[in-house]
């Protein structure tokens, strides 16, 4: 048999599939067996790339999902993840948790009102998930650790980076608490920056109730809500009192689907 996380690695990093073989290997029930015959065809770089990640993890103590052990909503996503790599407590993304989210250009009625809400979360004994970027993300995470609760970080990156850099501290004070950073791709892995939307479907399938803060009509932050609207994940707004840009949000209210003015 391969190298366990060698192969989830490889098969996270290169390996070719269609959405068949995805679906069978989240629910077989000999995922190892199926997992090796997939990355078959992986090539000879992949599995160099494939063996230096999974020397990174053992080096930096990450932990690895495989996708069979998804969270169960992840594996109803219209693209679930191969893999999951989580520095700090993988079991956190089994809890319930509350995703705040929102634009990075933030105004202050929204950041006001997603502190408020990742508070709330708190108290109800819930991670907070959010992406981790500038803005609402932040304000989130911040919000949560003064709490006193566990936030949960969802990167776009691979997960031994720290993007922004400028929250690398207020990363490290949420893992210290309890919290945990997350993404689809293991360490040392190549990303680009659509891959920073990409992962918004993972904050929605890792959530049980989603809080959008502020969003524009073009905003990334609908890639969450459009997940969230998939799984009938409920999804909280603020009132237009609140204010800030708002277009995205009266989309939102347009749409069928589990959506409440908070």
């Amino acid at each position: 048999m391969i190298h366990l996380i060698e192969a989830l690695c490889a098969y996270a990093l290169s390996a070719k599939t269609n959405r068949i073989d995805e679906q069978r290997l989240l629910y077989s029930s000999q995922p190892e067996q199926e997992l090796e015959r997939l990355v078959r065809t992986v090539p000879a770089k992949g599995w160099l790339d494939a063996r230096r990640s999974a020397r990174a993890i053992a080096e930096l103590d990450i932990q690895v999902i495989a996708p069979w052990d998804l969270p169960n909503n992840l594996k109803r996503l219209r693209r679930p993840p191969r893999a999951l790599f989580v520095r700090g407590p993988a079991a956190a993304l089994y809890g319930v948790s509350e995703a705040i989210v929102g634009s990075r250009r933030a105004s202050p009625g929204p950041m006001e009102w997603a502190k408020l809400r990742a508070i709330e979360a708190v108290q109800r004994g819930r991670c907070v998930i959010s992406g981790g970027a500038k803005g609402i993300d932040a304000q989130a995470h911040r919000a949560t650790w003064g709490a006193g609760g566990a936030g949960i970080v969802v990167l776009g990156v691979a997960v031994d980076r720290i993007y922004p850099a400028e929250n690398r501290g207020l990363f490290s004070l949420l893992l210290k608490q309890g919290g945990a950073i997350v993404s689809e791709h293991p360490p040392l892995a190549i990303t680009y920056a659509a891959h920073h939307a990409t992962r918004n479907r993972l904050i929605a399938g890792l959530c049980e109730s989603l809080w959008i803060a502020e969003a524009g009509r073009g905003s990334g932050t609908l890639h969450t809500a459009r997940a969230a609207l998939d799984l009938d994940t409920f999804i909280g707004v603020p009132s237009q009192s609140v204010g800030g840009e708002r277009a995205g949000i009266e989309w939102l209210l347009g749409q069928v689907g589990n959506v409440s003015v908070v």
